[in-house]
C-alpha cells in the first residue's frame, strides 16, 4: 500500500480556498491508491505539536506539507532538517509564499525547501521568483478543483435562460471580507440601481470575522442579498447568474477557486488586475480586468459595459465553459502524484 502523511489544518467549519484545495489534493491521492494519514496541526500547543509531528513523520517516508500560513510552514521546514532521509513535498496554496521568499526576513527560513523532493507552485510568476532564488526542485501545477462542470445540456439550458432574462443578476462568490472587494461590489450595484438598471447582487461565502456581519448588513437591501455558503450544487447555482463580481485586493490572493468554479458554470468574471488574476481571466475572453486605481469607478464602468453588451457576455460564457475543462483536479495533479510515486517506498 502506498502511504503519505499530509500535514494540514482541516477545519470543518471553514469554507475557503485553502480548505477546498486541501480536500481536493487528498481526494486525488486516494483515487490513486494512497493510504492517507492526516496530521491536523490546528488547535495544538507548540510542545504537543512538536512531539506529535516527530512521531508521525518518523512513521512515513513521504510527507506532504499543505500549510495555510507562514508559522506552520516555518515550523515544518525546520522539522524537515531532522529527517533528511524522508521525502518531503510542499504544495503552495495562495500567493502568500511568493511574498515570503522575497522578504529577506524570511528567506533563510524557507531555504530548507530547496532540499525537498518537490515544491509545487500554481502560477508561472511564482516559478520565476523561486527560480531566481536558486530553487531547482520546482513543479508548475496550475490551479484545480474537484468539482464537476455543469453538463453540456445544463450549459445549453443556462444559455437559454440567459437569453430570456431581462434582469442582470450578479453574484459575489468568495470569503466575505473587506479585502475581497465585497463592499465595492455592493456599492456598484447600488449605483446601477440608482441609474435605473434592473440589477441584483447575491453574495455567497463564509463570514469569518466577527465584525463583518454588522458591516455587511448595512449594505443589504432589496437588490443585494447575503445567501450564506453554497453547500450543494455550487456550479449549478453559479450558472444562473450574468457575471461574477470579484474585485479582490486581498494580499494573499492566489489562483482563486472562486474564479475557476465560476468558469465551470460558464460564468464570466469581472475581477481586479491583482496578483495572478490575469493568468485566469482574459480580457474580453473569459471576463474583464479592473484597474485597482479608482477601483469602484472602474468596476462600475466594466459592469455597465457588461450590461450593455449582452451578446459579448453570451460568447464569454461559452469561452469560460470550454476553458474550465483544464482545471480537473485529478488531471492537473497527475504529474505531481506521478513524481511522488517514484519515491513511494
Amino acid at each position: 500500500m502506498k502511504k503519505i502523511l499530509v500535514i494540514c489544518h482541516i477545519d470543518k467549519n471553514k469554507f475557503d480556498g485553502q480548505q477546498s484545495k486541501t480536500n481536493d489534493v487528498i481526494s486525488s491521492f486516494e483515487k490513486r491508491g494512497y493510504e492517507i494519514e492526516i496530521l491536523n496541526y490546528g488547535h495544538k500547543n507548540i510542545l504537543s505539536l512538536f512531539f506529535v509531528s516527530l512521531k508521525q513523520i518518523k512513521k512515513h517516508n513521504n510527507v506532504l506539507l499543505l500549510p495555510g500560513g507562514r508559522k506552520a510552514l516555518f515550523f515544518y521546514t525546520f522539522l524537515s532538517r531532522i529527517f533528511k532521509n524522508k521525502n518531503f513535498y510542499y504544495l503552495a496554496v495562495g500567493g502568500w509564499v511568493v511574498d515570503l521568499i522575497q522578504n529577506k526576513k524570511y528567506e533563510r527560513k524557507l531555504s530548507p525547501l530547496k532540499r525537498f523532493r518537490c515544491v509545487v507552485l500554481q502560477n508561472k510568476h511564482a516559478i520565476d521568483v523561486f527560480n531566481s532564488y536558486g530553487f531547482e526542485n520546482l513543479l508548475y501545477i496550475p490551479t484545480f478543483s474537484s468539482k464537476e462542470q455543469i453538463t453540456p445540456k445544463e450549459f445549453e439550458e443556462s444559455l437559454a435562460a440567459f437569453d430570456k432574462s431581462k434582469q442582470y443578476r450578479f453574484c459575489f462568490f468568495a470569503r466575505v471580507e473587506e479585502s475581497k472587494g465585497v463592499f465595492e461590489a455592493c456599492n456598484v450595484i447600488k449605483r446601477l440601481a440608482r441609474d435605473n438598471y434592473d440589477v441584483k447582487l447575491d453574495i455567497y461565502g463564509q463570514i469569518q470575522k466577527k465584525d463583518m456581519d454588522s458591516k455587511l448588513s448595512g449594505y443589504l437591501d432589496e437588490n443585494i442579498k447575503y445567501l450564506g455558503v453554497i453547500h450543494e450544487n455550487v456550479i449549478g447555482v453559479l450558472s444562473s447568474y450574468y457575471c461574477m463580481l470579484f474585485p479582490t485586493y486581498y494580499k494573499g490572493e492566489g489562483m482563486a477557486h472562486s474564479i475557476i468554479e465560476s468558469f465551470m458554470a460558464g460564468l464570466p468574471v469581472i475581477t481586479t488586475d491583482w496578483k495572478y488574476n490575469s493568468e485566469l481571466v482574459k480580457e474580453n475572453e473569459t471576463g474583464f480586468l479592473v484597474n485597482l486605481d479608482q477601483l469602484e469607478d472602474n468596476l462600475y464602468n466594466k459592469t455597465l459595459f457588461a450590461i450593455k453588451n449582452k451578446k459579448l457576455i453570451r460568447s464569454l460564457r461559452t469561452n469560460c465553459f470550454s476553458f474550465s475543462r483544464k482545471f480537473n483536479s485529478d488531471e492537473v495533479l497527475k504529474p505531481f502524484i506521478d513524481l511522488v510515486d517514484r519515491f513511494k517506498i
